[in-house]
């Protein structure tokens, strides 16, 4: 009766087997499959072959009081549908040089205020792009030269509540894919200007560092490269730095961190900055900054050396990134079921080799 049991016992596991495999394989596969299951979206001109547009941002050519017809494409590559608000937006100088554009709250008063969108928020199926026409209307009285702002996107997350799972943590990550939008108004005939107009030590993510002073006060886009040195009393060089700007936005201003840490000893030092962008002559500085406090020691000389410029255009698609935890929590349960698989395999196995002959 024993043997006979333990028959029924070894058919039984015999006919699961098959089951608990399949569930085996199902655990290797499950995560990948939910992890493709993210939004994903992207931005970038309908036009990419027109005069208008190239390299995946808009370059307008307009006169004052004229109005422009264009229209963007969001496209969705992922397999889950998606919605996104669109809004545009102004551009400005990010602090190490480069283009930054602002947020969807921030007040627009160039050329994101110049652009009317047809459709503020739009749903985008998996695999498709959907077409938003906008308008430009550049104001009567704008002066001849470049104005850049851009159109944005992201995604709503009312309407994308099922699919950020990842937000029930409290933590808000907004991420967002952008197009530029470059406007040439009027003949441009000015020349390129820049000007360095102070030095300073200033509080810089928590160290002293050396700053300098950089305007845009011309018309059009500018970047620029040169040295800066920082003498001391008796003449002596105690710091010297190449520098490198990235774009600069007309009509802006930044405070260009040049290095962390100046000079170990308080007093005053004199400061030569030259900047070379493209004018008739290079930007040039020459005066004082005063050195108040002591250098951090836990900070590297070198740590704000060369400041990353920010990002121009991000027009590729743009993916989340993270697990939900539910789907951790099922890729859990899926991996318990193959190591039970495992198991029986084994136990099956060894119960087979001691069955009597």
């Amino acid at each position: 009766m024993r043997e006979r049991g333990g028959n029924e016992r070894h058919k039984r596991y015999r006919r699961l087997l098959p089951v608990m495999l399949f569930l085996g394989m199902l655990s290797v596969l499950f995560p990948v499959y939910a992890a493709a299951d993210e939004p994903q979206f992207g931005i970038r001109p309908a036009n990419p072959s027109a005069d208008g547009a190239a390299g995946g941002y808009f370059t307008l050519k307009a006169q004052p009081g004229d109005t422009l017809k264009d229209a963007v494409i969001i496209a969705n590559p992922g397999t889950v549908p998606i919605t996104v608000a669109l809004y545009p937006v102004d551009a400005t100088s990010g602090q190490g040089g480069g283009a930054v554009y602002m947020g969807s709250t921030d007040p627009r008063t160039g050329v994101g205020a110049w652009i009317t969108l047809e459709a503020t928020t739009i749903a985008v199926a998996p695999q498709k792009q959907e077409t938003v026409p906008f308008t430009l209307t550049v104001p009567k009285a704008s002066h001849g030269g470049q104005y850049l702002g851009g159109i944005a996107i992201q995604l709503d997350r009312g309407a994308n509540a099922a699919t950020q799972q990842a937000g029930s943590f409290g933590i808000t990550t907004v991420t967002r894919a952008l197009t530029a939008v470059l406007v040439n108004v009027g003949e441009i005939t000015a020349a390129p200007s820049l000007r360095i107009t102070g030095a300073r030590i200033a509080d810089v993510d928590g160290l002293p560092t050396l700053t300098l002073a950089i305007q845009n006060d011309g018309t059009t886009l500018v970047k620029s490269h040169g040295d800066v040195t920082v003498t001391d009393a008796s003449g002596n060089v105690v710091l010297s730095s190449q520098l490198t700007l990235d774009t600069l936005v007309p009509q802006t201003t930044i405070a260009y961190p040049v290095q962390a840490d100046p000079p170990a000893t308080p007093g005053t030092y004199r400061v030569r900055a030259t900047l070379d962008f493209g004018g008739s002559a290079p930007a040039v500085f020459e005066g004082p900054v005063v050195v108040t406090t002591q250098p951090t020691a836990a900070a590297a000389p070198s740590a704000r050396a060369r400041p990353a410029p920010a990002t121009a255009a991000a027009s590729a698609p743009t993916k989340n990134s993270g697990l939900s935890p539910l789907v951790a929590i099922l890729s859990g349960l899926v991996g318990a079921f193959a190591v039970a698989t495992i198991g029986l395999v084994i136990f099956v196995v060894r119960s087979q080799k001691r069955r009597p002959r």
